[in-house]
């Protein structure tokens, strides 16, 4: 149950490109909240995640080559069998982050072993390409990493099922983000709730279930990449915490990595949440 969203703009005038990805992660309201976003380095790489506390897992992840993806639990169409899985899908990303390249990562992807996993969409992408890896718990897909013009893309899912969710944020999403992609854009999209239709909103809230996060990458492509991500908790009834980071570009360098903690008393969705990003 997710909502994510692929941008390009510019870092400054004249500068590097640079990219966004953009994960709202809803949750059943029952779930342990996530803990503190983590910094690991895998082999002379520093990578970045936030932790499921129930799988320790993630939905999202990134590492200082620049190297950004995002997961979604997949609901589309009839399902198959479910069986039970070996693995939670949270360990796919950090056992991808190692890689330097996004053709390394896509290799690592399509040697999953779909029978281990519940199904997922996995989106990876450098900035210049994205690759993308669909299982449906038997069955794994897998694209090439294919060139990426820089076009606003989407991806969504829902635990009532990919098709109901996909019709309005898809509308909403190509009317606001994608005729005018901008950070701003981006955030207001990820931010929306209807009231009147809160369980389709990408700002989702159901009885049983909500988001619970926004977490952002930002990746400029220099050489190194510079790497910011922040993760903002979805305020319920208690203050929402933002934690933002700058990874360095390689295990021996000297850390960059500020604290960040911002509180905040906001309890509607509608409006910017306070960030970090800036």
């Amino acid at each position: 149950m997710c909502t994510l969203s692929l941008i390009t703009h510019a870092a400054a005038p004249g500068g590097p490109r640079a990219f966004r990805l953009v994960a709202n992660r809803d949750e059943q309201r029952t779930r342990p909240l996530a803990l503190p976003a983590r910094v690991v380095v895998h082999e002379g790489l520093h990578a970045w995640w936030p932790i499921d506390a129930q799988s320790g897992g993630t939905w999202i992840g990134v590492n200082a080559a620049g190297l950004a993806m995002g997961l979604l639990n997949l609901r589309a169409g009839t399902p198959t069998q479910l069986h039970a899985a070996i693995k939670s899908r949270g360990l796919i990303i950090p056992s991808l982050l190692a890689s330097p390249t996004l053709s390394i990562a896509a290799e690592g992807a399509r040697s999953l072993r779909a029978r281990d996993f519940l199904p997922f969409r996995l989106i990876i992408t450098d900035g210049h390409a994205v690759a993308q890896m669909r299982s449906d718990g038997q069955r794994l897909t897998a694209t090439d990493p294919a060139a990426w013009g820089g076009e606003a893309r989407m991806w969504t899912s829902s635990s009532l099922g990919d098709q109901l969710v996909q019709g309005p944020r898809r509308e909403l999403f190509d009317r606001v983000v994608a005729s005018d992609p901008s950070a701003a854009t981006q955030d207001s999209f990820h931010l929306t709730r209807w009231h009147d239709l809160a369980h389709l909103s990408p700002m989702m809230e159901r009885a049983e279930a909500r988001t619970v996060s926004v977490t952002t990458i930002d990746i400029t492509l220099s050489d190194p990449p510079t790497v910011r991500c922040t993760e903002e908790a979805v305020p319920s009834s208690i203050c929402a915490q933002a934690t933002a980071l700058t990874l360095p570009p390689r295990a021996d360098a000297p850390s960059r990595i500020p604290p960040y903690v911002q509180p905040s008393t906001h309890h509607q969705a509608d409006p910017r949440l306070a960030s970090a990003a800036g």
